[in-house]
């Protein structure tokens, strides 16, 4: 168990905005008010568990909105990952240097939730509990699991870049539905024409 960071006490309200976001999508589920009860009842269902430290980063293009993030290096999940197959480079700018040419445009936008789009199988919840506030004025924690992925896992960037790039970004190439070129990076995507 590992309290969670400055930045997302500083950011209490937005942080838990951002949760909250997640907790009425399905994305993440509240198992209670943290305490000696519950800290027993996680501790008898699962041998070994994780309760990650909760931290949060400014979204650049958003003024005054934070990204919560998950220490899941603290924690030592993500060393214990296998990346090996989702390893992969990222050459957006040289993709944009080769194809916006003279007289072209370039449309940016950010596929929205990106990583919580991908859901975790079962046996992953219990390395992903966390602590923090359901409301902005209750004085307790509650403990919460993600069941999608976060920002903060090591195999979640390789995985969406399997997801979305390879998968669902080729099945548009494939049918003509997408012809223009159009670079990723992460979860930014570039159309140009």
């Amino acid at each position: 168990t590992f309290r969670n960071y400055p930045s997302a006490i500083m950011n209490r309200v937005a942080v838990t905005h951002a949760v909250r976001k997640r907790v009425n999508a399905g994305k993440t589920f509240v198992l209670g008010l943290w305490g000696p009860l519950l800290e027993k009842a996680i501790s008898s269902k699962w041998l070994a568990y994780f309760i990650f430290p909760m931290g949060c980063v400014d979204k650049p293009l958003e003024p005054g909105v934070v990204r919560p993030t998950s220490d899941h290096s603290r924690t030592g999940l993500n060393d214990m990952c296998d990346l090996s197959g989702l390893r992969h480079s990222l050459d957006a700018y040289n993709e944009i240097a080769s194809a916006l040419l003279k007289g072209y445009f370039m449309h940016v936008t950010d596929v929205a939730d990106a990583f919580p789009m991908l859901p975790m199988a079962p046996w992953l919840w219990p390395f992903y509990l966390f602590r923090f506030y359901l409301d902005d004025t209750s004085p307790k924690l509650s403990l919460m699991i993600q069941l999608f992925a976060d920002f903060g896992g090591a195999g979640w960037p390789g995985e969406f870049k399997i997801f979305f790039a390879d998968a669902v970004v080729g099945m548009a190439r494939s049918e003509l539905v997408l012809t223009l070129e159009m670079p990723i990076y992460v979860d930014d995507m570039g159309l140009i024409g």
